[in-house]
């Protein structure tokens, strides 16, 4: 039995439906009964090209499944969703190791800890010559705290060198003298503008309007917001 190439060339959902009963067909007359059709590329496949994904069982190609991931990692997606539309599991980084290139790996993993460290509370050490980047990984309110680096205390509240004797609230109080003063001036002076994650200013001193803090977040300089921005 053979079929011409209109038949096997047809287009749409109808189409795809009669070009994949025809290669079933053919891939049981070749004695092949192992083989697989992707249904990314629907070209049939060997048995040793099958993606396996541990949460869902699903008829891919590694080659196909590796370019998906390279789409999704490099437009910083950090959590990948199986391709099939109606499969609500993910994809597994380290599974898929073997099937990607080591800068899509690489990438895959930076999305995957930024993602991690964007939800956790954190503070730049306040020691100016230290400014070390510093995480609550532990949740729950946190004071008194040591830098990791410098070794120098400082309170993670405050976001200050420890206050020795003062509550957080009566060093707040404290805070709001002559010299915070000056300094919310020369903020609006220069106009600087905080980062809607970590609440440190940032200065752009040319560009875009678009900017990005030193914790990684990319916000609007004019209105501060993260997306949907409709500044002009």
């Amino acid at each position: 039995m053979s079929y011409s190439n209109s038949e096997l060339d047809q287009s749409g959902i109808a189409g795809y439906a009669v070009r994949g009963t025809q290669m079933k067909r053919q891939r049981l007359l070749l004695g092949i009964p192992s083989s697989f059709i992707c249904e990314i590329c629907t070209e049939i496949m060997s048995p040793n090209k099958r993606f396996n994904n541990e949460c869902c069982k699903h008829d891919f190609c590694v080659d196909c499944v590796a370019k998906y991931i390279k789409v999704k990692v490099f437009d910083d997606v950090s959590k990948i969703k199986c391709p099939d539309p109606d499969c609500v599991a993910f994809l597994d980084c380290l599974s898929c190791q073997l099937i990607l290139s080591k800068d899509v790996f690489e990438k895959w993993c930076d999305n995957l800890c930024d993602s991690k460290i964007l939800v956790l509370e954190m503070v730049y050490c306040p020691d100016p010559s230290c400014s070390a980047l510093i995480l609550n990984e532990c949740g729950g309110r946190v004071e008194k705290s040591e830098c990791p680096h410098c070794k120098k205390q400082f309170c993670f509240t405050c976001k200050v060198p420890w206050h020795s004797g003062y509550q957080c609230k009566e060093f707040a109080e404290e805070m709001k003298d002559s010299n915070y003063l000056l300094f919310e001036k020369l903020a609006k002076l220069k106009a600087w503008k905080r980062c809607p994650t970590c609440n440190y200013f940032v200065e752009r001193r040319s560009g875009c309007r678009n900017v990005r803090c030193r914790c990684g977040t990319d916000f609007c300089h004019i209105c501060g917001m993260t997306s949907l921005c409709q500044c002009s």
